[in-house]
């Protein structure tokens, strides 16, 4: 049985809705010392129109296209020579984002503090990279998060949950195991104990979770400092609540650091996987964290903020991801917690709005309350301000209003023709009562709501229609506004019992049709999704291939005809044509594969060759003809590989050896290496165990044993299946124990040397030798301040060490000789009695010796 949770837990997550505040401002002049500081440059798309027109268009963009949308190749060469020039230094570089490090006074001078009009946080774009950034984040640029009101004890179950909103039941994932995935975008960090332990409890359980669930920390550098401290029900709410209403989609949970730098990273990370994924797509994301409007600044400054998420979202739609965003729980108001007025109290801002919700390409999602089971029954707007439970001057409601950021998108001009700016929200999902039970282990169980229960519900109704196909409808805004009115569930209750048009309670009011507290109302997916204009959905066998032959599985689009023919086509970067011309070959089912090679001339092909193909699958339905593009990458070239060298490691743990290779694949590009490690006793040719590991790495540490031989080989696999193998020399690494000693040698412990110790003498003479069989010859070695001279003769070919450093420095491999032949030779270390001008004394310690066979 479920604990309720206690009067104090409750009391705490009915304080507030959290949302919007910033960091603290960056100073006009160098302070007294000089820290070092980082900033955040999100870079600008290379055609901010092509990316806009992109992410409301249907499909995914051909290889041309999404060129055009992302960031100029010059940003990444451009912006790091002039932040070097500026006396920075590059800490990290994305596809749209590159992170600068440098002293306070030189970040003030590139970036000149903040931007009139602006806030803390965000800085001013230099003219020498203007061209390339659209926006500039100090490290801890810009904070804020949503929270959840507490509401009645009576929480739905699962079942309930979906039918609520329109979900459906549950499906059941396709006999080839793709699933619809959804991600969410999480501004602190979760513990995934507390899914596990909702998924035994609830009537929903699904023994496929625990592998469905991948937490992606999308901040670099990843700094669980600058999470948000009271996330962790925010978390839960979401990532429970998306299991319950889609418990067969796989989840990616983005966690970041709790910044406006976060939040886009998140979004740009979500863009990135779509891009990448080919058999788990990611159809929907939620995000239940937001940031005021107006806590953006004003002017260009907040016009430079809003662009960058536009872009960002953007990215994330046209590649097929219909992004969620809570509209707010505070009706027409948004409260900064961070900035406060003269008398320390949180800044109210009146008729303001929540971004990411505002941005025209994200589904704004409001509140309502009721409705359980039954969503056309008992159903209002989500309205508290007369509830008992919240104080007078904290009411809860739906989020809504108008944008000061973005103007008025063409697909609400029937809706709200008066407007001039961006309406919010778009549509409606359960926030209030009943509210949702989740748990976590700090908390136990505990019932909330609010817009953060509705975006991840709404994510997953959407998802849980759509799964079964595996594919994202994208941007679909504008099918939604022009769907018929029986596509949703009309909200015309005011949350506090009033009448249509009531003045009372934080939302808007509701009314028939659009309004400000329920956007269009609730939508019915099962009935909506088939009718939303769509596209048919191209899915390669696999996207990288060496295979000339591809394999494809084609789904047709939403709502196509019984009547509908197909054909795919090799666009060569262009759009496909959708003309039907004589001859042309059309099939009423999907075909299931595509030689590459094109039309067959005679013997010769049309075109053939390794790279990138736009595949089309073109779907002639009467007079309509819809296109859904895919890129697949012919590769039949294997990758490089170098041979691997093995040498003694020398970071933590003084018994182990470090194999190291280099490798590039200019095609589909690396996909893993495999290396096998065989060791061999003494004088055997057989070796007595092998290890067999996979890596993405081109180095390979393992544990090492005096005297014993070591073989590594090394296979690279690239993405379409080619592979390459190379094989290392046996290397066999010898203690100082294996050496024969002439005069007086004195041992010395340190756990930084080779198993733990080495031999040292100063005296002119001294020796060490051992004969040994092998083509290349490296001495293992300590050096220090006090060290000096000594020369290696092997072979009869004599070379001279100095061993000299400033700080002491353990395990280091000197080059003494090497062949092309393995042949037994004499090594001799011998003490010269000498040091460098820099050197305070003539010790030479010895550690071993590497010989490769």
């Amino acid at each position: 049985m479920r604990r309720s949770v206690s009067s104090v837990v409750l009391a705490v997550v009915a304080a507030g809705t959290l949302i919007g505040g910033l960091a603290a401002p960056v100073g006009a002049s160098k302070p007294a010392s000089d820290p070092t500081q980082r900033v955040t440059l999100v870079l600008a798309p290379k055609d901010r129109v092509a990316l806009r027109a992109l992410a409301m268009a249907k499909g995914r963009p051909t290889a041309a296209g999404l060129k055009a949308a992302l960031p100029s190749s010059d940003a990444y060469t451009k912006v790091p020579s002039a932040a070097r020039a500026l006396g920075m230094t590059v800490r990290s570089s994305r596809r749209w984002a590159i992170q600068l490090e440098g002293k306070r006074s030189h970040i003030l001078k590139a970036f000149g503090g903040n931007r009139p009009g602006s806030v803390p946080g965000l800085l001013t774009v230099p003219q020498s990279m203007s061209s390339y950034v659209s926006l500039v984040l100090d490290q801890n640029a810009g904070r804020g998060a949503f929270k959840h009101a507490v509401t009645h004890p009576a929480a739905p179950s699962a079942d309930d949950l979906r039918q609520a909103n329109g979900a459906g039941p549950r499906y059941a994932p396709p006999s080839n195991g793709t699933r619809a995935t959804i991600a969410t975008v999480q501004l602190s960090d979760w513990d995934s104990s507390s899914l596990s332990t909702y998924t035994a409890a609830s009537h929903a359980a699904d023994a496929n979770l625990p592998s469905s669930v991948s937490l992606v920390h999308s901040d670099d550098p990843f700094d669980p400092a600058v999470f948000d401290p009271d996330g962790a029900v925010e978390v839960a709410l979401d990532q429970e609540s998306v299991y319950a209403v889609a418990p067969s989609a796989r989840q990616r949970v983005y966690t970041s650091g709790n910044s406006i730098g976060g939040m886009l990273d998140s979004i740009y990370a979500i863009g990135d996987d779509a891009l990448a994924s080919e058999d788990d797509n990611i159809v929907a994301a939620s995000i239940s964290w937001g940031i005021c409007e107006s806590d953006l600044g004003t002017g260009s400054a907040a016009g430079q903020a809003a662009a960058s998420f536009l872009d960002a979202v953007s990215y994330a739609t046209l590649l097929g991801v219909t992004v969620f965003a809570s509209s707010g729980d505070e009706g027409t108001t948004c409260t900064s917690p961070t900035r406060t007025d003269g008398n320390g109290d949180p800044v109210v801002y009146l008729n303001d709005v929540s971004l990411p919700a505002s941005v025209p390409t994200v589904v704004s999602v409001g509140g309502t309350s009721g409705g359980v089971p039954d969503a056309a029954v008992g159903l209002t707007s989500w309205d508290e301000a007369d509830d008992p439970s919240t104080p007078a001057n904290d009411p809860r409601g739906s989020g809504g209003g108008s944008s000061k950021l973005f103007a008025r998108p063409d697909y609400q001009a029937a809706s709200v023709p008066a407007a001039t700016s961006r309406q919010v929200p778009d549509i409606a999902a359960l926030a209030g009562d009943p509210g949702f039970e989740v748990y976590t282990p700090t908390t136990g169980w505990i019932r909330v709501g609010g817009t953060s229960l509705a975006s991840p519900v709404s994510a997953a109704s959407l998802a849980n229609v759509v799964g079964a196909r595996a594919y994202g409808l994208g941007n679909i805004l504008s099918d939604l506004y022009a769907a018929a009115p029986s596509g949703f569930v009309d909200v015309t209750t005011q949350g506090d019992g009033g009448a249509v048009g009531s003045a009372k309670g934080a939302a808007a009011d509701t009314a028939v049709g659009y309004d400000n507290a329920t956007g269009l109302g609730v939508p019915k997916w099962t009935t909506i999704v088939p009718v939303l204009t769509g596209i048919p959905h191209l899915s390669p066998t696999r996207r990288w291939t060496n295979q000339v032959i591809a394999g494809l599985t084609i789904r047709k689009s939403p709502g196509a005809s019984a009547n509908a023919r197909y054909r795919v086509a090799d666009t060569q970067y262009g759009a496909a044509d959708c003309s039907i011309t004589a001859g042309e070959t059309t099939t009423a089912n999907p075909p299931t594969s595509y030689d590459l090679r094109g039309p067959v001339q005679g013997s010769v092909p049309a075109h053939y060759y390794d790279g990138d193909y736009v595949l089309a699958a073109v779907e002639h339905d009467g007079s309509a003809c819809r296109v859904g593009y895919r890129t697949i990458t012919l590769d039949t070239v294997t990758p490089q590989l170098s041979k691997p060298v093995i040498a003694v490691y020398t970071g933590t743990g003084n018994s182990k050896l470090k194999a190291t290779w280099t490798s590039s694949d200019d095609g589909s590009g690396i996909d893993y290496h495999r290396v096998v490690v065989q060791r061999y006793a003494p004088g055997s040719s057989t070796p007595v165990t092998q290890k067999d590991v996979q890596t993405s790495a081109t180095a390979y540490i393992f544990d090492g044993l005096p005297g014993y031989g070591y073989v590594v080989t090394v296979q690279v696999k690239d993405r379409a299946g080619n592979i390459l193998g190379a094989a290392s020399s046996k290397t066999t690494a010898y203690d100082n124990d294996a050496l024969g000693y002439g005069g007086t040698w004195t041992k010395s412990i340190s756990g930084n040397d080779f198993r733990g110790y080495s031999r040292y003498a100063s005296a002119a003479g001294q020796t060490a030798a051992r004969t040994a069989t092998g083509r290349g010859y490296y001495l293992l070695m300590r050096t220090c301040s006090i060290c000096g001279r000594a020369t290696v003769t092997v072979g009869g070919v004599s070379r001279t060490i100095d061993l000299y450093s400033s700080t002491t420095k353990s395990r280091v491999q000197f080059f003494a000789f090497s062949s092309s032949g393995s042949f037994a030779r004499s090594v001799v270390v011998k003490v010269l009695g000498t040091h460098s001008s820099r050197s305070k004394g003539n010790l030479v310690f010895i550690d071993g010796m590497v010989i490769q066979t």
